[in-house]
């Protein structure tokens, strides 16, 4: 507490700010209760910004719960000793001063309903400046996740697929550890393909010969690329084949959820490793909520580009790049995934080089971890796609 009263303005800002915290053991089940601690923090310091962080969350719409964040800005000079705590905002490093944590939950609450709100370029300024203020994020951060995986969502939204691919590289080379969280890599898969599909549609706008050819050349980079020793390359590579069990059915409208289904706030990881020796298929690492957050965030997204081919396109790579996975490590994917993904796989996006070699081998090589119906049946579909190739 000593601490942390050398970060705010005053004795009244610091109690204030103590008492609104009590407010999130009501969030959000019970919001009237929130709100009546949000205005018991006020009436000790008028300018305390986690009660207007608390009123925001608690607001019956986006545009009052804005209202709320943009007071909230308005009072940081007030409720804080700006002295101390601009070096800390430029650190990097906000959130392991737990008095800055309320800066960081104000800028990205007023984020979030920009977005939601079709306020793109002000949300990608908040957006920006949480980047500065959090530069890593440990597991004890899982709580933040939210900003990075909305991050280049937003430059994609604004047809700037350049910049969210340089903002994906940018998180992983400065945090391996954070893009092989599963918060994110779900989101950032999608959003990848669709940054690359975005930017080779342009260039190849003049192409006589139509989509084919960029279309297959994408594909075929996502399976080359898998041989690299990047642990970020085969989680992104994974994510694109899981995505074709679980999200695309969303995406191309084949299946909806449910009426006034609860989009889920936190994206749980279902543990297990992609490759481990435990019996986890990629179709097991993504559980419902990843799915419904995946599709509430991005599905009008996709749909924006549905007519130019992007979500077909989103299909042929998750499916072939499934299909490969399962070549190369067919323990790991399921039976009824990998012969739905053989299905859809156009079969001229499997002519690169290797893959004849990898058929070939799936179709006599003794899989000793499998049973023999399972074995005899990978083999037929894996023999059916190689005739088809020759």
């Amino acid at each position: 507490e000593q601490e942390s009263a050398t970060f705010m303005a005053s004795p009244d800002a610091l109690e204030a700010a103590q008492v609104a915290l009590t407010g999130y053991a009501f969030y959000p089940t019970r919001l009237p209760k929130c709100q009546e601690v949000a205005m018991a923090a006020l009436s000790v310091f008028p300018s305390c910004v986690e009660a207007h962080v608390l009123l925001g969350l608690c607001a019956s719409s986006f545009e009052i719960a804005e209202g709320h964040f943009q007071v909230g800005v308005l009072h940081i000079p007030s409720c804080f000793n700006m002295g101390e705590m601009e070096e800390v905002l430029e650190g990097g490093e906000t959130w392991g001063c737990p008095p800055a944590r309320s800066i960081y939950r104000l800028r990205l609450g007023l984020a979030n309903v920009l977005r939601k709100q079709g306020k793109l370029e002000e949300a990608l300024e908040q957006h920006l400046l949480l980047d500065k203020m959090q530069t890593s994020f440990g597991v004890q951060y899982s709580n933040l996740l939210n900003h990075p995986t909305h991050l280049p969502e937003l430059y994609l939204r604004l047809s700037r697929p350049e910049e969210a691919l340089e903002c994906m590289d940018r998180w992983e080379q400065r945090d391996s550890g954070f893009s092989s969280k599963m918060s994110c890599r779900v989101p950032w898969a999608l959003c990848r393909v669709l940054a690359d599909w975005m930017i080779a549609r342009k260039q190849s706008a003049s192409h006589s010969k139509g989509g084919l050819p960029y279309i297959r050349s994408l594909c075929e980079s996502y399976v080359k690329d898998f041989e690299s020793p990047s642990s970020n390359i085969t989680n992104f590579v994974c994510m694109l084949a899981v995505s074709a069990w679980k999200v695309l059915p969303y995406f191309t409208g084949s299946k909806t959820s449910p009426p006034n289904t609860a989009v889920p706030g936190v994206i749980v990881s279902t543990g297990g490793g992609m490759f481990s020796t435990e019996p986890h298929k990629p179709e097991d690492q993504i559980d419902d909520s990843m799915v419904r957050i995946a599709h509430h965030d991005q599905g009008s997204l996709w749909e924006e580009h549905r007519a130019a081919g992007a979500v077909d396109h989103l299909r042929a790579c998750c499916n072939l790049v499934a299909t490969y996975l399962h070549l190369r490590h067919s323990n790991n994917v399921g039976l009824p995934y990998f012969l739905r993904c053989m299905h859809d796989v156009p079969h001229k996006l499997l002519l690169y080089d290797g893959t004849e070699q990898l058929l070939h081998s799936t179709i006599t090589r003794d899989n000793g971890d499998l049973n023999e119906l399972e074995r005899a049946v990978r083999a037929e579909a894996a023999m059916r796609a190689y005739v088809a190739i020759k």
